[in-house]
């Protein structure tokens, strides 16, 4: 005749189980919190230095403010001298049209200037 099982150990091994499966789900549900990103870094407390091209680019922009305001008195050899100081500081600039335009002007009225005037 077959055995019956006895009753206290069914109930023990029900109580390992239950014992097992709830530690398995408390671990899962309690892990330990991953580790925070690094915070980004603080900003410096000063600001950034601007590059150092910058005071030649405004120094060579205020030059030819200048040249342009010699050039429109008729002081042609004070605008080819701003026209050359703010080339020194900024080549790139000297490029541009208007740039170009105003050192012809400049030149032309040297030459202007160095042309014998004709008798009368």
């Amino acid at each position: 005749a077959a055995r019956r099982p006895r009753p206290a150990i069914l109930w023990l091994a029900a109580a390992a189980t239950v014992t097992v499966a709830g530690g398995v789900l408390y671990a899962a549900l309690h892990q330990a919190p991953s580790p925070a990103p690094p915070s980004p870094t603080p900003p410096p407390s000063t600001p950034p230095r601007p590059p150092s091209f910058v005071p030649d680019l405004v120094a060579a922009a205020t030059l030819r403010r200048e040249a342009t305001a010699a050039c429109d008195a008729r002081s042609w050899s004070a605008c080819l001298s701003k026209l050359d100081e703010a080339r020194s500081a900024d080549p790139a600039g000297d490029e541009t049209p208007a740039m170009k335009s105003l050192r012809a002007r400049a030149l032309e009225g040297i030459e202007e200037k160095r042309r014998p005037e004709p008798p009368r």
